[in-house]
């Protein structure tokens, strides 16, 4: 806890909760924008709830990766300037306690932004737009629990590159990387597909549309693609912590 209120402490200034929050709540603007203009043309106003979501979760493959990236970035690079690391090794606190305070730092403040930003949604479809019909609220608890893990699963790969390497392009090229392979998701193989961790956006949003009637449908999610992003999360974070925890600084 002691640590976790350091990287609290250490970001005070650093502005980093509002640039994340930004990044999503352009995502969310663009998401608006464009379910604005199908219920304006006359589509989709049967599904209006659906349709908004299921645009979200189309448009989270590119926006979260890159929000991940940046804040994994900002909470590590701290650790970088100076002799910081060494002067943390003369104390009796040990290298894995501070992973896992930037991790859970990350996590928390990833999901506070998530937060916003479908509050920002909910906020245009009941007030804004005055959507008809029930608010599906199982539908986006599932989706926002999705969208925490997945988030969990990047920031263990994003965490592990901008603590191992003092170069903080690399994490922010492997954000811009994993959201283009996000979009691209549709068109790999089932097997490589289910490796990257952005595809999982898609597969545990409950919004899906189908074919070729074009209606969309709210499906519960099965549990094998949590189970799979939980299991790629964990080996991510531990395979991350080994190699800090192994790293000379």
């Amino acid at each position: 806890m002691t640590y976790l209120k350091l990287e609290f402490y250490k970001l005070k200034r650093r502005r980093v909760f509002l640039t994340t929050t930004a990044i999503l709540l352009i995502q969310a603007v663009w998401v608006i924008a464009a379910t604005d203009q199908y219920l304006s043309k006359g589509r989709m106003l049967d599904f209006p709830w659906e349709s908004l979501l299921m645009t979200f979760t189309s448009m989270q493959v590119i926006f979260f990766p890159i929000a991940a990236a940046l804040l994994s970035s900002r909470i590590c690079d701290i650790e970088h300037m100076g002799n910081t690391l060494k002067w943390l090794e003369t104390t009796s606190e040990t290298r894995s306690r501070l992973y896992f305070a930037k991790f859970s730092a990350s996590n928390l403040l990833l999901f506070m932004s998530s937060l916003i930003t479908f509050g920002s949604l909910i906020v245009y479809g009941f007030f804004v737009r005055a959507f008809a019909g029930l608010f599906p609220v199982t539908a986006f608890l599932t989706a926002l629990m999705g969208t925490a893990l997945v988030n969990a699963a990047l920031i263990s790969l994003f965490q592990g590159i901008a603590f191992y390497f003092k170069n903080q392009l690399i994490v922010m090229v492997a954000g811009i990387v994993f959201g283009f392979l996000g979009i691209m998701g549709s068109l790999l193989p089932s097997a490589l597909r289910h490796l990257v961790l952005s595809c999982y956006y898609l597969d545990l949003s409950p919004a899906t549309m189908a074919y070729p009637s074009g209606e969309i449908l709210l499906t519960p999610v099965p549990a094998w693609p949590f189970a799979i992003a939980l299991f790629l999360g964990i080996i991510l974070y531990f395979a991350g912590r080994y190699c800090i925890c192994k790293k000379e600084f």
